[in-house]
């Protein structure tokens, strides 16, 4: 794993309620207790020293056992989701590549500098406390580089070029993800939305309200990041109208959902890309695109990177266009 460097990192899990927890760092030799509250849960803070290659223990103890995760990372952690264009991997989608896919596969191991996890998709009705599935931690080699989402993999290899830290990224995209299938249900029966399950189960698979939110964003919420990378409004054009304010919404509730209470995490969005919509939405296309903009300047701490310029003519009617490296890039240059 990677985790947040010079920070206060949450360290959480279950044992049986009423028992104590310790858990105990490599890196300075220190001890932190937690006792589970009467559902079981602990949650504990541990402090983290600055970025370095050194790879660290974490050991957890009680409950009558104990667990110890190796390699551990300290570096810079950061948090990407949306929907397709995010979730595009170095390997593309069918009939969709990668340009620069070969070079990246092939080229040098970032072993111990690009790690990322991806959450699989799971779409319950209530939030979940655990991740429902995962392959875990993985480095950015060859074995494994192709699997991860692109637009992220560049934007870490950039950062971690420039800062010469390891960098963490925890991917939890869903392609073709509304911003409704990020936000909470109580948020968006608020605002007067048909939440019921017979409602939810006549939606769109891909673009369910609320239940991305519950399966994906809910197990990981919490974990210390530096901020997040979002890539999503295709699904929203038409909805134009409506997105500034649920899109500021996301922002303070996903902020809220992480404990910052003082916007510290950036918020950096992707403008959708140039795709050429059916006769009649090319107009609200570019309406969610300065929606998109209205909330990067609304939302504080927050920005917008641009790529209205970087989709080939010949794929124009393809909604994942192969050019994400910069599209990566330029996020990193925000961020650096």
């Amino acid at each position: 794993m990677v985790l947040q460097q010079k920070a206060e990192c949450v360290v959480w899990g279950h044992a049986t309620p009423g028992t104590s927890v310790s858990v105990r760092t490599s890196w300075d030799g220190r001890s932190y207790s937690a006792r589970t509250d009467s559902k079981g849960t602990w949650k504990t803070y541990v402090k983290t020293p600055a970025a370095s290659y050194q790879k660290h223990t974490i050991k957890v103890s009680g409950d009558g056992g104990s667990l110890t995760i190796n390699n551990v990372l300290v570096g810079e952690v950061w948090l990407a989701s949306g929907q397709s264009n995010m979730e595009m991997p170095i390997n593309g989608f069918d009939s969709c590549p990668v340009e620069g896919a070969a070079d990246v596969i092939s080229g040098p191991s970032l072993k111990d500098k690009v790690r990322m996890i991806y959450i699989n998709i799971y779409q319950p009705l209530e939030p979940q406390d655990d991740v429902h599935e995962t392959n875990g931690w993985r480095d950015a080699i060859s074995e494994y580089v192709g699997d991860m989402s692109a637009t992220a993999f560049f934007f870490a290899r950039k950062v971690q070029a420039a800062l010469d830290v390891p960098v963490g990224i925890i991917s939890f995209p869903r392609g073709g993800a509304a911003v409704e299938s990020w936000l909470p249900k109580e948020t968006l029966a608020a605002w007067g939305d048909d939440v019921s399950e017979a409602a939810i189960n006549a939606q769109v698979e891909w673009s369910r309200s609320y239940v991305n939110y519950n399966g994906m964003q809910h197990p990981v919420q919490g974990y210390t990041a530096k901020g997040f990378i979002w890539y999503q409004g295709c699904t929203n054009v038409g909805a134009e109208d409506q997105f500034v304010e649920r899109m500021t919404e996301l922002v303070r509730q996903w902020r809220e959902d992480w404990g910052d209470t003082d916007n510290s995490m950036p918020f950096y969005q992707v403008e959708i890309a140039p795709y050429r919509y059916t006769a009649g939405q090319s107009g609200h296309a570019s309406a969610l695109r300065a929606a998109q903009h209205e909330a990067a300047r609304t939302i504080p701490n927050s920005g917008i990177v641009v790529t209205n310029d970087l989709a080939y003519s010949y794929e124009i009617d393809n909604i994942p266009p192969c050019q994400k490296q910069p599209v990566g890039e330029r996020l990193a240059y925000m961020a650096l």
